[in-house]
């Protein structure tokens, strides 16, 4: 389980973000009210997050 990523924030898109943490880019997808709240890409950001799996994919949620 992964409970929270805490990084750099290098792209930041209206329903996903990439957080740069520890040489890894991780993909967290993010409702619109998580958007509204997060600073402009580049800054340190830490999403709390929801691990789903499937069989085709492992998708990894984040809220503020």
């Amino acid at each position: 389980m992964i409970d929270f990523v805490e990084g750099i924030m290098v792209e930041k898109q209206p329903m996903r973000v990439v957080i740069a943490c520890g040489g890894i880019g991780y993909e967290v997808f993010i409702p619109l009210t998580t958007h509204g709240v997060l600073p402009p890409a580049g800054d340190r950001v830490r999403l709390l997050t929801v691990l789903h799996v499937r069989d085709d994919a492992h998708l990894l949620y984040g809220f503020a």
